[in-house]
């Protein structure tokens, strides 16, 4: 973990004494485009606002940058979750996503 927090552009924490409970962690060139590259909610702590508080904290910090991208698994409840927060299916904005796997996922 320690190496994809090195090399990220910024990351955000939410910890329960010591304990790791949220994450968010962001790549790109904080210029013309981000990659909201991981959203981790610990399951004991989801439903309380906390992935919600994590997304928006991380719009403010990156208000400046032209394209925030965030790509995830299409289960309702997680488009529903990211629809919550402003977040928008790149169909609704007349773009498409391409992506190549090194290997089958």
């Amino acid at each position: 973990m320690e190496c994809i927090l090195d090399r990220s552009l910024w990351y955000l924490t939410v910890r329960v004494d010591s304990e790791l409970i949220g994450l968010v962690r962001v790549v790109g060139d904080d210029c013309s485009i981000i990659y909201i590259q991981d959203l981790l909610v610990d399951p004991r702590y989801q439903r309380q606002g906390i992935g919600a508080e994590l997304i928006r904290r991380t719009l403010e910090q990156f208000s400046h940058v032209r394209q925030i991208v965030l790509v995830s698994d299409k289960e309702p409840a997680i488009t529903a979750f990211y629809r919550s927060v402003g977040m928008q299916p790149i169909e609704q904005v007349g773009g498409v996503c391409f992506v190549r796997y090194a290997r089958e996922v």
